[in-house]
């Protein structure tokens, strides 16, 4: 009996060192994706908050641009009211 029985240990340790070995590439590669899943999640939120304030920054640089424009439409509606004087000023001279 022990010869029939020896004849088995060598495989059997192999199977045992191979479900071992998978056992432990198994927690690995679960270690490895829950450790990838923080720092993607660490991630996207760093990107996230960049994107948020450059969306800010983008806003407010409209608000500015917004009142430039706004500044420069009213001085060029006095600019057309002065020029418009102007012409009546010379067509009046002309006339009389």
């Amino acid at each position: 009996m022990p010869s029939e029985l020896a004849q088995w240990i060598p495989p059997a340790v192999i199977v045992g060192l191979m479900l071992y070995l998978h056992r432990i590439t198994r927690l690995d590669i679960k270690q490895m994706e829950t450790r990838l899943e923080s720092r993607f999640e660490s991630r996207m939120d760093r990107m996230e908050s960049r994107l948020r304030e450059a969306v800010s920054q983008v806003r407010d640089d409209m608000k500015h641009l917004d009142e430039r424009v706004a500044r420069l439409e009213h001085g060029q509606a006095k600019l057309e009211g002065l020029l418009e004087g102007l012409r009546e000023a010379i067509t009046r001279r002309n006339v009389a």
